[in-house]
């Protein structure tokens, strides 16, 4: 379910506040997310001890995340990140057809 985004776009790792760390480079947050998929959408869940950022590449993972999401009732943040599919075909070693 998603591909976790664990770097920002210049190889940095992306650790601790992540939802800080993606605004801090370039990430616009959403908040009406459930307006439904789009392009390059990540979500960040608040765990109780970590962040998880999630590259949200099309609508099935868009309906699956937010159905667990909503079921366990963590927080979670939206974003739009313009390098979030380059960044997790890089991280995963995958084709851009994979992404679909």
């Amino acid at each position: 379910m998603g591909l976790y985004l664990e770097k920002l776009k210049d190889g940095s790792p992306l650790r601790g506040d992540k939802s800080a760390a993606l605004i801090g480079d370039g990430a616009r947050e959403l908040f009406a997310p459930w307006i439904g998929f789009q392009p390059n959408l990540v979500c960040v869940v608040k765990n109780e001890t970590y962040d998880a950022a999630a590259y949200i590449y099309n609508w099935k993972e868009f309906l699956r995340f937010r159905f667990v999401v909503d079921v366990e009732g963590l927080p979670t943040r939206w974003f739009i990140y313009q390098d979030s599919p380059e960044i997790a075909r890089m991280a995963y070693n995958l084709a851009k057809d994979d992404l679909t």
